[in-house]
């Protein structure tokens, strides 16, 4: 008979240190690259208030999601005015990819 491996109880600290996964994209047009990590919860929700209160949402999303290698934000809450007036093309490319990241890792977590 196969050994059933039981799962260890969690601790809040174990929950609280599950940071966001980060990912490193490359922009077409601008010969470079940035990390985009997954929404968090604080993420979700600016994102959930900007489609509620007219607010560019996705502008919103590139201002959460976009960072450095380290996790640090690129860009400053004020900059989503200064997003609207960037490139379509550099603009979907950094929303789509932090949507991308969010949404694949909801799907795998369905999965198991």
């Amino acid at each position: 008979m196969a050994k059933v491996k039981t799962k260890r109880s969690l601790t809040a600290l174990d929950i609280l240190g599950a940071k966001p996964e980060l990912t490193k994209i490359d922009i077409d047009g601008l010969n470079g690259s940035v990390y985009v990590k997954e929404f968090t919860a604080k993420t979700r929700k600016a994102y959930v208030e900007a489609l509620n209160n007219e607010t560019d949402a996705h502008a919103v999303v590139i201002v959460n999601g976009v960072c450095d290698e380290d996790g640090e934000p690129l860009f400053e809450p004020e900059d989503v005015i200064k997003l609207q007036e960037l490139r379509s093309d550099i603009h979907d490319q950094l929303f789509n990819a932090v949507l991308k990241i969010s949404t694949d890792r909801i799907k795998a977590s369905a999965k198991k």
